[in-house]
């Protein structure tokens, strides 16, 4: 359970630490995020839950101006480092948990066959 909550609580704090840094700091972003706020504010939510997803906002996908938000360099680290670490927290954690589950089930099957 612990290892759900502070990814996503980690997500949630970072994507809105993103959006209002980028907001100050980058006068493009900011541009951008006046012509296209509600874009910007689905995906800061979608984000909490992966905060991966702020990398669709600059990628520029289908040609739509509203997926071409110009993220700083600093902002993309940001973005990268915060993904890491939930692969940290919360990936690692669970299959740890699924493969020393399935080793001990399997041990009890190999018992319960051999004898």
């Amino acid at each position: 359970m612990i290892f759900m909550i502070i990814p996503l609580g980690l997500n949630i704090i970072m994507a809105y630490y993103i959006i209002t840094q980028e907001n100050g700091r980058n006068l493009v972003f900011y541009k951008w995020f006046i012509a296209y706020g509600k874009v910007a504010i689905l995906f800061n939510v979608f984000a909490s839950a992966n905060i991966e997803l702020l990398n669709i906002l600059h990628s520029n996908w289908t040609g739509f101006p509203f997926f071409r938000a110009s993220f700083s360099a600093r902002a993309r680290r940001i973005i990268f480092l915060c993904t890491c670490l939930n692969i940290l927290i919360g990936e690692i954690p669970q299959v740890i948990i699924q493969v020393r589950f399935f080793f001990k089930y399997i041990y009890t099957l190999f018992i319960f066959v051999v004898y």
